[in-house]
Formats: structure tokens, sequence, C-alpha cells
């Protein structure tokens, strides 16, 4: 049997595995507060809020929350939110294994990478779109010409994804414009298409839309808290080296050795692309590496970084024949990946992401109202979709509250419980400890293992509960 014959043999079963693993693993993930929150905002949400303002303070497009919508117009339970995200990818992953042009290993493997397998796919969160919107866009772009709609549109899509994408989205639009440019230059103007024209006029529309639609609140709490100064970039500039590519460390003096190794794959890896593929380099990456050096870092979002490459190396396929230490990196690379993919597999099936649900059986068991409870932070937010009933609250206003709720000491006794996350609880533990006196309550802890690649993020989602029996009345 010829290997092509093997390869579609092997493509089918391939799909199948993975669909089902994806399933497999999404059905026993525990949804943490930032899944809670698109969820609650999709389900609670009006259009007007949603395209007036939510947006703004949410950091994020649209599609998302839209998304969310049109499953929730459906029934969709929470306990199934992981399909929203599975469903897209896979078909994004069945796009790559028979369109790619990669080699067989390289097609196989890469959906099985961290970032395709679990963090953009078992975690419901707007970048669950971002590999089937970055793959259709692979597939029609070296075709703009001729299939102008279909590229303009996977643009917008792609845009419309994150704050992130859309920058991605932008640079590209750039390049288009930038060879229009340069054949007007050259008096090809015959070449141009008014087609051509009209998308990347409709483009530049959208683009400043999304800008004027993202702009941060100025009420915005977390806005106003933020402290931009050198440090912080710094700061970082160090974490995007080190937390999302070949190695995941804290910036502790035990990590060192492991964060050098970041550091010097992230440079070397930034140095050969700015040589081998400058334009690509200036307009895709370096936009990309500049917005999470001055926002915000989080280790996720260096996804975009991996997935940025992957469409570079798509789109120069079969064009340049790579030296043995580029070759190299790449293994190392999809080494790492991979690990991290087995290692959060067995970690999500076999330890709660988020304690939430434990807390929520235990709230149950106890008789204790939604009404009745106190969501101190944003992190115990994903409790509230599985409250129901009078009080149970719906998503987190980021205008009025930052990222603790604001409610005086008196306030809070008066909650016959409340809830609070391991972070809090190790900075204000005294504070905490005082209250517990106070109101007469009781604690009890709900461990999490919440963590992207190998750190170790579980205080995040681990819960406190701090209650009084229900004999004791609501107050003190």
């Amino acid at each position: 049997m010829q290997p092509g014959h093997i390869y579609k043999l092997l493509s089918p079963l391939y799909l199948l595995l993975w669909l089902a693993l994806s399933l497999y693993l999404g059905a026993h993930h525990e949804p943490f507060a930032d899944e809670a929150q698109s969820y609650l905002i999709a389900r609670d949400a009006s259009l007007g809020d949603l395209f007036g303002w939510i947006c703004r303070t949410e950091g994020t497009p649209p599609l998302w929350f839209l998304w969310l919508k049109l499953w929730l117009f459906f029934g969709l339970p929470y306990s199934w939110l992981y399909l929203t995200s599975v469903l897209p990818n896979f078909a994004a992953v069945a796009l790559f294994v028979y369109k790619a042009p990669f080699s067989a290993p390289v097609r196989f493997l890469f959906p099985l990478t961290y970032y395709i397998f679990y963090q953009y796919n078992i975690i419901a969160r707007s970048y669950a779109l971002l590999f089937l919107a970055l793959t259709v866009l692979a597939l029609v772009w070296q075709r703009r010409r001729e299939k102008t709609l279909a590229c303009i549109a996977a643009l917008l899509v792609l845009g419309s994804v994150s704050a992130h994408a859309l920058i991605l989205s932008g640079g590209l639009a750039g390049i288009w414009m930038w060879e229009e440019f340069r054949k007007y230059q050259n008096g090809d103007r015959g070449r141009i298409t008014g087609k051509e024209c009209a998308a990347l006029g409709i483009f530049a529309v959208f683009a400043v839309y999304s800008l004027w639609l993202l702009w941060p609140d100025s009420e915005n709490m977390y806005v106003q808290n933020y402290v931009p100064s050198l440090l912080f970039f710094l700061t970082n500039i160090l974490y995007m080296m080190a937390s999302g590519l070949v190695v995941s460390v804290w910036i502790m003096a035990e990590d060192w050795p492991l964060m050098f190794v970041g550091i010097i794959y992230f440079i070397l890896a930034c140095i050969w692309l700015a040589q081998n593929f400058r334009r690509a380099f200036f307009m895709l990456l370096l936009p990309n590496l500049l917005f999470m050096a001055v926002v915000p870092f989080k280790p996720w979002h260096t996804g975009i970084l991996v997935m940025t490459v992957l469409f570079i190396f798509w789109q120069n396929a079969g064009n340049k024949k790579y030296p043995p230490v580029v070759r190299a990196g790449l293994i190392a690379l999809f080494a790492v990946q991979l690990f991290w993919s087995i290692a959060a597999f067995i970690r999500d099936r076999s330890q709660p992401y988020s304690a939430a649900p434990a807390a929520y059986a235990f709230m149950q068991q106890e008789d204790i109202a939604p009404k009745e409870t106190a969501l101190v932070l944003f992190n115990t937010l994903a409790l509230r979709p599985y409250l129901s009933g009078e009080g149970a609250g719906s998503y987190w206003d980021w205008r009025q509250n930052g990222f603790i709720l604001r409610i005086n000491r008196e306030e809070l006794l008066q909650y016959r419980a409340f809830a609070i996350t391991g972070e809090f609880y190790n900075i204000f533990k005294d504070k905490m400890d005082k209250i517990q006196e106070l109101g007469g309550y009781k604690r009890k802890i709900f461990p999490a293992v919440h963590y992207f690649g190998l750190q170790d993020k579980s205080l995040e989602e681990t819960y406190y509960i701090y209650y009084r029996d229900k004999s004791d009345g609501v107050g003190k």
C-alpha cells in the first residue's frame, strides 16, 4: 500500500480519536471563572449592552458571546459548555489534517499540542475560535485576488475572536494594502481590482469600529488600577519569553535555569523569523509582541504567537529548506507542547480544574440559598452558573467592582455565607480570620488544580467557603 493510501486510511481514524479524547476530557473539565463569565454574559446580557459597554469592559470582541448565545438559544446546558469550543476546533483539525501543506507527522502531531488540544479547546473561551478562523484564512490567503470575498470574510472573523487576533488580522490586511499600494506606485493600476479595494475598505471600517468597541472604559475599576511602568513592561516581556513556548515557570530563584532556556529560545526564534520572514515578522508577530508587553500579560496569550508562526510556515511551505538547527528548534517546541498536553489531560481528568462544583454541592448540602451568599472575588464567579433562584446573580460588572466586590465588613457579616479563593486568603489571612471570629463562621476549603502548562495556579480556583449553620440565622 502506498504512503498516500495509508494517510487516507489513518486520517479519519485519527480525527475520531482526537474528537473522542476532546469530548471525554471536556466532559470532565470544571469551567473556571472566565468560562462562567462568558456563559453568563451570553445568557443574560442584551445585544444593546453587549455592543454598548460589555465588550469594552471585557476587552473581547462580541463573536464569542454571540456564538454562545446561539447555543443557548437551542438549550445548551452549562454542563455541556465544552461543546462550544471542541466542535469548532474539530472542524479546524479536520481542515488542517486534510489541507495543510505539511508532512504527515506535523499534520497529526500539531493538533495534539497544548494550545490546540487543551488551552484553546477544552477551556471554552473566545480563543476556541482562533484555530478555525486562522486555518480557513490560511487556505485562501495565497489566492486572495481570486477569492477576495472569502479572504476578507476570514479576516473579519479572525479579527472578531480576540484583541490579539484583531491585531493579527490587521497586520494581514496591512500587508494586503501595502501590496495594492505598491501596484499603484509601479503604475500597475490595471491590476488593482475594485473588489479588492471594496474588501479592504470594509476591513478598514471594521477595524475602526472594533477599536471603538474595545477601547477601555474609563469607569472600569480594572482599568483605573492599571499603572504602566518600565518595570511592568519588563516583567511582561520576561513572562512572555519564559512562559508560553518551551518552558512554563514563575519568576522565582529556583526557576532561573529553566527561564534562561526559555528566554534564549524565544530570542533566537525571533531573530531567525525576522531574518527569514521579514515582512511577516514585523507586520504580524511584532505588533502582538508589543501589545503583550504593555497590557496585563497572561501566559496563554502566547498561543497566538504559535499560531502566527504556523501561518507563516504554511504560506511559505515548499519555498524554503530549513537548516538542522531550525528543525531541532521545532522538534523541541513540539516535544514540550505535547508533554504539556499529556500533563493537562492527566491533571484535568483526575483533579478539579475549578472547585466551584464541589463548593456548590456543599452549599446544597448545607441548604445555603444564593441570596444568603456573597461571592467576594471575580474568581468565585464560577459558582454562579450552578446557582438558581432569587439572588443568584449574573455576570461580573468590572465597572463597579474591579477584581474584588466593593463590600465593607459590616455588610459582609449580614450574609450567612461568603466565598473567596485561595490567593485572596493568603494575602488577607489575618483579616479573614478576624471576620470569621466576629461572624461566628465556619470555614470549608475546596482545593483545585488550576494551572497553565506546568505553572501551578491552583489558588485562583481553590474555594474558601465561610458559612454559618442555618439555625444561626443571617446576621450576628
